[in-house]
């Protein structure tokens, strides 16, 4: 982490050499196998390499050690009232805007005709939606959200209420849903 970095550089007066001969050390060494990261003991046991006597808190005791928060997902765009993207929002945007993996992330765009209309290259989509063909069936877990999701709950709560969301959602990409 950035804190990670600005303690390394103090302890060795922005010396790399010094750090990187601690990492050497059999100690720290040991660290590094086919295991998992441990990235507070690696910092506890290099900054020991390195001399300090004090040991270092982390976590939740205060700010002072922690990394800037960073952005997480897409920044929100507008979306105008009575548009059907609202329902994409409501229970997709959580896994497909601003979603790392670029497979997923085809709910990304500057604003609202942008992410329609890459929601209208994703033709899978119409399978994810297609509750009345598959639910209860073995292909079920095509279904999105997935079935223990928060947003699958909301979804399937507005289908009791008989709201109609995914209808508006599959209508929403022209020649794509055709049934």
């Amino acid at each position: 982490s950035p804190n990670d970095r600005r303690l390394l550089e103090e302890r060795t007066r922005y010396k790399l050499d010094e750090v990187l001969e601690a990492l050497d050390s059999p100690r720290l060494q040991a660290m590094f196998g086919a295991i998992p990261i441990r990235r507070v003991e690696i910092m506890r046991a290099l900054l020991s390499e390195l001399g300090a006597k004090e040991t270092i808190e982390y976590c939740c005791l205060n700010t002072a050690g922690m990394s800037p928060p960073t952005v997480d997902g897409a920044p929100p765009i507008e979306i105008s009232e009575g548009s059907v993207l609202l329902h994409f929002e409501h229970y997709c945007f959580g896994c497909h805007r601003g979603n790392p993996s670029a497979k997923l992330d085809f709910m990304n765009g500057a604003d609202e005709a942008e992410v329609l209309s890459r929601i209208a290259e994703v033709p899978e989509i119409r399978d994810a939606l297609d509750y009345e063909r598959y639910l209860g069936t073995d292909k079920e877990a095509k279904l999105m959200p997935p079935r223990k999701s928060y947003q699958r709950r909301l979804l399937d709560e507005s289908r009791s209420a008989g709201e109609g969301h995914i209808d508006k959602m599959l209508e929403a990409v022209p020649g794509l849903f055709d049934f």
